[in-house]
């Protein structure tokens, strides 16, 4: 068993950073195919690309707000408890029967 016990800020507000810009590329197609607006094309392209950079930033800044938070979370009451298996190829995915493996992990220093 393995303890989660820190969230590298810059990694969470990378990740987070791209997802709220894919979701906003998803919800603006989506939008796009139903009709939804009535403005010029010029001004549908700005809108797009302000409200994507707008969305980006949001989430970069809920990555890290989110990674501080569980850190803090984390160091006062323990992290999340993660469990690992290996599975050896394909074929044995189905068939895959939980063994104990020794793994080693070196500490993030923070």
């Amino acid at each position: 068993m393995y303890e989660l016990r820190y969230v590298s800020p810059k990694t969470a507000a990378r990740v987070w950073c791209l997802l709220f810009a894919l979701l906003y590329i998803i919800i603006s197609l989506l939008s796009l195919i139903k009709g939804f607006g009535g403005l010029s094309l010029v001004n549908s392209i700005l809108v797009f690309f302000a409200g994507l950079v707008i969305a980006a930033v949001l989430g970069m800044l809920l990555g890290l707000i989110m990674a501080a938070a569980y850190n803090m979370i984390a160091k006062m009451h323990g992290g999340i408890h993660l469990d690992f298996r290996l599975i050896e190829d394909d074929e044995d995915k189905e068939s895959a029967v939980h063994e104990d493996a020794t793994v080693h992990v070196e500490p993030h220093e923070h």
